[in-house]
């Protein structure tokens, strides 16, 4: 929830303990249950700190869409101008809707440069919406870079 204010970010469920770091891990569920919370930290100090700054919008309209366990996989167009670029291994976006308060953080998949338009894949996490946010096929939102 990108609307949410806070030094931590909103979880869903139970807030996960901080553990200490070890040099060592048994397995991969002890070393996930350790980093995971400290990354989630990180990446919502930099959301956090996206907020301060004015946020480049370009338009988004979705062309296609699919699902994939809890993710939605989105293909759409959008305005983007020659100088900006959006990177698939680490970009994350925020998606506005046009008209209304509704928007999504979502993750670039896609940034392919055609002749007239630019195509931009997305993938979202489902989990913490109970209804679909209304990201439907010929709906126009509003894109900003929230970090890289």
């Amino acid at each position: 929830n990108y609307d949410h204010d806070g030094d931590e970010p909103p979880y869903i469920g139970e807030k996960p303990k901080l553990l200490p770091l070890k040099l060592q891990y048994e397995n991969y569920g002890e070393y996930q249950r350790c980093l995971e919370p400290l990354l989630m930290l990180e990446c919502w100090a930099q959301i956090v700190k996206s907020k301060e700054e004015a946020l480049e919008v370009r338009q988004y309209k979705i062309v296609g869409r699919s699902f994939v366990d809890d993710w939605l996989d989105l293909d759409g167009t959008s305005d983007v101008k020659q100088e900006w670029r959006l990177s698939p291994e680490t970009d994350i976006v925020l998606l506005r809707h046009a008209t209304e308060r509704r928007c999504i953080m979502a993750k670039v998949t896609i940034y392919k440069r055609t002749a007239d338009t630019v195509q931009i894949g997305l993938r979202c996490s489902m989990k913490a919406f109970p209804t679909d946010p209304g990201l439907s096929i010929g709906s126009v939102w509003r894109l900003s870079l929230v970090f890289r």
